[in-house]
């Protein structure tokens, strides 16, 4: 009996040709898990980064609101009485993604009213009582994408008692011009409005000896005289805070000519 010998060839058992597949496999799940995660975080940060945007926006455009009320209040002593409300938002500037920040002013009234009267706005804006008395108060809502934020600012109402030196007119004689009859000029004129008051009403000028030691108000343009380059003294040295020196124009100065000479008052 004759045997035969059978040789068998190694298989493939370590045949690697599908790890390749396995591995690119899981490297692309892994990396698709960490963007989707890290798409998950900004998306619910975006919210509330956004929000926090607008409301710094919103405070920053009810600024706005009172800093434009200020300078309507320095132009004109009394705009407080004309119960002054925007009609409409105003807007204040454009920003990044289409946001427009607005601002509204409305008067806030005194106690016991429901709104500001421009036929009785001292009963109806200054507060009669309290810890707030002799005060009145205006608000500014600044809005942006939606979200608002409200300002409320409190004024003090002045009184001639407040300081040294007050005029409502800045003339010797705010009735009427020397030697002129109840017929003659009036020189209850404004020097800042069109054209100024007549030439035969005598403006007050400060001259190079004038000094006022104390807060000063004038509703009307201060005429200022200095024809050595001696400057007259407003407000006390050294005073904290510094003494007010109110007026709702530029001070109108010169520096040549006669302190209430010709040259001096052509400054106006």
């Amino acid at each position: 009996m004759h045997l035969r010998k059978v040789h068998r060839r190694p298989g493939r058992a370590a045949e690697e040709r599908g790890f390749t597949l396995l591995l690119a496999l899981l490297v692309l799940i892994i990396t698709t898990l960490l963007l989707g995660a890290t798409y998950v975080a900004v998306l619910s940060d975006t919210g509330p980064s956004r929000n926090a945007l607008d409301q710094k926006r919103a405070y920053a455009a009810a600024q706005a609101g009172i800093a434009q009320y200020n300078y309507d209040l320095n132009q004109d002593p009394n705009f407080w009485d004309t119960c002054y409300q925007s009609s409409t938002p105003v807007a204040v500037g454009s920003a990044d993604g289409g946001s427009t920040e607005t601002y509204s002013i409305k008067p806030v009234p005194a106690t016991g009213y429901s709104s500001c009267s421009t036929s009785n706005p001292i009963s109806s804006m200054i507060e009669s009582s309290g810890a707030a008395a002799g005060t009145f108060r205006i608000s500014s809502t600044g809005t942006s994408n939606g979200v608002t934020r409200t300002l409320v600012a409190q004024y003090t109402r002045s009184s001639f008692l407040s300081y040294v030196y007050f005029t409502n007119f800045e003339d010797e004689d705010p009735q009427w011009a020397p030697g002129e009859s109840a017929t003659g000029v009036n020189c209850a004129v404004y020097g800042w409005v069109s054209g100024g008051r007549n030439a035969a009403c005598i403006t007050i000028a400060f001259g190079t000896a004038d000094a006022v030691n104390g807060p000063l108000h004038s509703n009307d343009n201060v005429l200022i005289c200095n024809p050595t380059g001696s400057p007259p003294v407003f407000g006390r040295s050294g005073q904290s805070p510094p003494d007010s020196i109110e007026t709702p124009n530029v001070l109108a100065e010169n520096t040549s000519g006669n302190c209430g000479g010709s040259t001096c008052q052509a400054g106006w």
